[in-house]
């Protein structure tokens, strides 16, 4: 259901002027004062919601007239308009981002409650649903709808001069406006940057959250001055002309539907008193006919721009007569209709450094962006700044991202830092969680046909900083084939140290044949330990983790099963990883490494209970081209050998050709290397990155790892389509081993 209007109560504009311009009669009061000046003229642009596309139509008819526009002032969606035109965009580019924006999910309602509901990577899977909630009650910011979108819009279309923070030096000065929601003052921004001051104008109270600034929170500046009128005299504006979007006003009493209804009505009436006395001090206002139009109705923005030309058209008379007096004092500019505006005229500059805004430092993960350094911010490069930026968003800890440039002098040189200043989650950081993950396969080989179907599901809750800052707590519950349950603690300490106690239970069941007998083997564990670790760096971890380990298991025909086996062991794990990049299996630049021996002194049988050792290098060739290669050894030397307690060098991630856990042993080794590509054309038309994915693996696994001469390799070739869907990460793939068998692979999450 569509956002109705009573979603958008302070900034509805409720009057039904119908005269399209007015003429107060100052048009030739304007005297040089022998100085060599000349006329300046402004134009400033009310706030209105989708009636703001009006305001396109007539900056169109303005320049038909071939008045020069010095200056620019507006309000919310006047100040998006506006904030665009300043920084270089013509009336046809900034239509062209209208029609190529989907205005339904950025500021109605998302495309679907999925990706409303998207939650955080929570254990290396994404979670099809998310509640964020804490003792206010639910939701993580005090808006409707998440703005991250429209941070990547803004900060995407004005890139080129995010680093001017003087709105004086951009190419048409501008002002636009927001209030300050503690004072409830009035807040003019001339400096800053440019996309956090539109953000902070376009807050819709009720729809969007607050917008921080230097420490003040800003909600949109309809409140205070709709039409800031006021900002173009402190310009030095000698000329004004305003564009004010109005709605409907109402006809009858029988127009109330509800509480709401009269609330609107009421701020209404508020803004337009305030409306009055700003149109007094125009010398053109030109005001278009907007009847019947609902201001919540983005998706007929030429509708709305057609109405702003209508009402152009009609003003004509007067803008040509006010374009005669003013040529007796400047020459007229007539711009081509058709040009490519002033903004893409600029230089497209390359970062060299990263700048990270906020008092999240140590924990904001600079790593993920620093491949996009050194080249230019070209829309290629965009599309992976915002893939990065949505990643980060899924940690679940910030509301928002945005991004910029930032420029540094350096002696006789300037230099262009990649600015990102995240906005820390406030309220609602518990969240609770719900995903799913399904691995199929379908083999050729004849020691393992047919499909083999591995569908989970997890759910969790996430507290976060019951134990101090920075800490958390997760309590996972996960059915596969059976349940498991954990419960998981982390406290930062000084220094880097940390303490993650965890205790886990539950049980996880196989079949295997035996003698031509199916056996149904079920094994139940307890564990509870406590990892104590180091972070040396960003990038760097050491630990030691301290385990019970208690398991049991019963074998037999299913129904029947009998206790076969129980194991007891104290283990120490020292542990050490090093992760340069978040949880995907589309990772374009980074490592992950990680490496643990589990010793226990209960076992007479072997020195070690597991040893692992997994390390992945992603590399990119080019902004859409990653190679990666992988390093896999592991060795268990448990009581109860299982599925999961070995490992599996078959399947997808494995040596292709063989079917998930057809090749699970206690011994194995593997190498492999790959190469993926992002197609930018599929991925832009879908709305998801997708990839093509090709790779080979070698290796094998053994029940016991035999001497170095009678060791045999087993080797095999995939390749494949993946897609990064708000879901979770797909992949649709085929394998073929050294035996030319087949599987079929179909992953998710």
């Amino acid at each position: 259901m569509k956002l109705r209007l009573s979603l958008l109560i302070i900034i509805v504009l409720t009057s039904a002027l119908t005269l399209p311009a007015t003429v107060p009669g100052s048009l030739k009061s304007w005297k040089p004062d022998g100085s060599g000046d000349i006329p300046k003229v402004a134009v400033v642009l009310s706030g209105g919601v989708a009636l703001g596309f009006s305001h396109i139509g007539v900056l169109r008819a303005i320049e038909a007239a071939g008045i020069p526009i010095d200056m620019i002032t507006g309000t919310s969606m006047g100040g998006l308009v506006g904030g665009l035109y300043a920084a270089g965009y013509s009336p046809n580019d900034i239509e062209k981002v209208t029609t190529d924006t989907d205005w339904l999910q950025m500021f109605i309602a998302p495309d679907s409650f999925l990706t409303y509901l998207a939650g955080p990577v929570i254990d290396e899977h994404k979670m099809l649903i998310s509640f964020n909630f804490d003792s206010y009650g639910i939701g993580k910011t005090l808006g409707i709808i998440p703005d991250q979108q429209i941070l990547n819009k803004l900060s995407r279309l004005l890139i080129r001069v995010s680093d001017i923070r003087d709105y004086d030096n951009l190419p048409i000065p501008f002002r636009c406006v927001a209030a300050d929601i503690i004072s409830g003052k009035e807040r003019v921004f001339d400096s800053g940057r440019l996309v956090e001051s539109l953000r902070a104008s376009m807050s819709i109270p009720g729809l969007f959250a607050p917008y921080p600034i230097d420490g003040n929170y800003y909600i949109d500046g309809g409140v205070v001055n709709n039409l800031p009128v006021d900002a173009a005299l402190k310009m030095g504006a000698d000329f004004i002309i305003v564009v004010n979007v109005d709605s409907e006003q109402p006809d009858s009493i029988s127009d109330f539907s509800s509480v709401v209804d009269i609330i609107i009505r009421t701020a209404g009436m508020v803004i337009n008193a305030n409306e009055a006395e700003q149109e007094k001090k125009a010398d053109i206002l030109i005001k278009p006919d907007l009847t019947g139009l609902d201001q919540a109705a983005f998706w007929k923005y030429e509708e709305f721009i057609q109405r702003g030309e209508i009402a152009a058209e009609e003003s004509r008379e007067v803008l040509q007569q006010f374009a005669e007096m003013l040529s007796a004092y400047r020459p007229l500019e007539f711009k081509d209709p058709d040009r490519v505006g002033e903004y893409f005229e600029l230089p497209i500059q390359a970062a060299s450094d990263i700048i990270q805004r906020g008092n999240e430092v140590s924990s904001f993960p600079i790593s993920m962006f620093e491949p996009l350094l050194n080249q230019p911010l070209s829309e290629d490069v965009l599309d992976r700044l915002v893939l990065r930026v949505n990643q980060v968003l899924t940690s679940g800890s910030y509301e928002s991202l945005g991004f910029g440039l930032a420029r540094i002098p350096k002696s006789d040189k300037v230099y262009y830092a990649l600015e990102l200043n995240p906005i820390y989650l406030q309220r609602g950081k518990h969240s609770a969680n719900a995903g799913f993950m399904f691995n199929g396969a379908y083999s050729t080989s004849a020691d393992s046909p047919g499909w083999q179907i591995s569908p989970g599901f997890t759910t969790s809750l996430k507290f976060i900083e019951l134990l101090g800052d920075n800490s958390y707590i997760i309590v996972d519950l996960n059915l596969e084939e059976s349940l498991t349950s954990s419960i998981r603690f982390f406290m930062p300490m000084s220094s880097g140290i940390f303490f993650a106690p965890h205790i886990s239970g539950g049980e996880r069941s196989y079949k295997k044949i035996v003698n031509s007998i199916e056996l149904h083997n079920i094994i139940s564990f307890v564990e509870a330990g406590e990892l104590t670790g180091y972070r040396v760096n960003d990038f760097l971890e050491v630990g030691l983790d301290v385990l019970a380990s208690f398991q049991w298991q019963r074998s037999g025909v299913s129904g029947s099963e009998l206790l076969s086996a129980i194991e007891i062991l104290p283990l120490v794990i020292p542990r050490i990883s090093w992760n340069t990049c978040l949880p995907s299996r589309f990772i374009h630049d980074g490592i992950r490494s990680k490496h643990q021996i589990a010793f226990s002194f209960m076992n007479p049988d072997a020195w070690y209970h597991q040893i692992l050792l997994q390390h992945e290098q992603f590399i990119p060739v080019d902004i859409n081209g990653t190679f990666y290669y992988d390093i896999f050894y592991g060795s268990y030397r448990g009581a109860i050998s299982a599925p999961w307690t070995c490992f599996d060098v078959g399947g997808w991630d494995g040596i292709p050709g063989y079917l998930s856990e057809f090749l699970a042993c206690t011994d194995a080794l593997t190498v492999g290397v790959g190469y993926r590509y992002r197609i930018p054309i599929i991925s832009k038309a879908i709305g998801m990155d997708t990839y093509t994915i090709a790779q080979f693996r070698a290796g094998n696994g053994y029940d016991g790892f035999p001497d170095w001469d009678t060791v045999s390799i087993r080797f095999g070739a995939s390749a494949g389509i993946g897609i990064n869907t708000i879901l979770g990460d797909m992949i649709i793939g085929i394998g073929v081993n050294q035996s030319l068998e087949f599987a079929y692979y179909l992953l998710f999450n």
